[in-house]
């Protein structure tokens, strides 16, 4: 499978910053379904691509890491995208939140708890905001799934 966000690119769109566009994304491709198989992802970004923020690829890629670990994910994903624009880095980033949403919510609590009293250091709070998100992306998805159900 082919994912070219070339074909999502909307006249001046340089940038997938947005939950929502990786929400759209996920769905269109039906990634819940390619999970269940072995098939590959070729991942490819344009070059004039500006930026793809790991926002965009939690709610892209988050689903598939928890249903395929993080080891599974990565031997079927190939990227194609500028250097510069850090994807990998990204989606370290998405296994670091993925495995932190994986957690009891009580030790979730203490972590953040200790944070707050420590300060937390930079990426702390980037892996709590994706977090976030990350709750919110799971909540529209129930709600979605639901009203599906309904019709």
């Amino acid at each position: 499978m082919r994912i070219d966000l070339g074909r999502y690119q909307d006249g001046d769109t340089a940038a997938f910053v947005l939950s929502e566009h990786g929400g759209l994304v996920r769905h269109t491709e039906k990634l819940d379904a390619v999970d269940k198989t072995d098939e590959r992802i070729d991942f490819v970004v344009p070059r004039g691509t500006e930026r793809v923020t790991p926002v965009f690829l939690l709610a892209l890629f988050g689903d598939s890491i928890r249903t395929l670990g993080s080891d599974g994910f990565r031997s079927r994903l190939r990227i194609r995208a500028p250097r510069r624009l850090k994807i990998r880095e990204g989606l370290c980033e998405v296994e670091r939140v993925v495995a932190f949403m994986a957690l009891p919510a009580r030790e979730r609590a203490a972590i953040a708890a200790r944070a707050a009293v420590d300060g937390p250091i930079p990426s702390a709070k980037r892996v709590a905001k994706l977090a976030q998100v990350s709750e919110r992306i799971a909540g529209d998805a129930l709600e979605a799934a639901r009203a599906e159900r309904s019709t």
